[in-house]
């Protein structure tokens, strides 16, 4: 096994693990405590943008690559951003209006042109979705 790391200045190096005297602190056995649903990823507005970018045919095998039980690698759940993620094309949540409580101004016109046709796209059985951007002023990193 190979511990490859990639730091600002060497991308893909491998490192040489050190001696610890630490003890260590897995125990694997026999008992089961929970079960595993499955694996998957988040989908977001770059990922759609690059399935776009390739033909039909190429983009419905990328996806039977990634989803398909039996001929890939089998995912079966994903997570879907509300608002801006770190892969989202540019900043943007679905109102930008203060004082807006009635959500009049509310619009997923932005997820219905990348998020939605890519949710469509996927034959996963199970979905999650978290807010991941406030409207603009209410929360800036910094």
């Amino acid at each position: 096994m190979k511990w490859i790391a990639t730091s600002s200045t060497a991308p893909w190096y491998e490192k040489v693990p050190q001696p610890t005297e630490a003890a260590p602190q897995l125990s694997v056995t026999d008992r089961r405590q929970q079960a595993i649903d499955g694996f998957g990823g988040c989908f977001n507005e770059i990922g759609w943008q690059a399935l776009e970018a390739l033909s039909e045919d190429r983009r419905a095998q990328v996806l039977r690559d990634l989803f398909d039980p039996a001929t890939g690698c089998g995912y079966r759940l994903y997570h879907v951003p509300v608002g801006a993620n770190d892969y989202a094309l540019e900043w943007y949540s679905h109102n930008e209006c203060d004082g807006d409580l009635a959500m009049k101004h509310f619009s997923i016109a932005r997820d219905q042109r990348y998020l939605i046709p890519y949710v469509y796209a996927l034959p996963c059985q199970y979905s999650r979705t978290s807010t991941c951007s406030p409207r603009r002023g209410v929360h800036q990193p910094g």
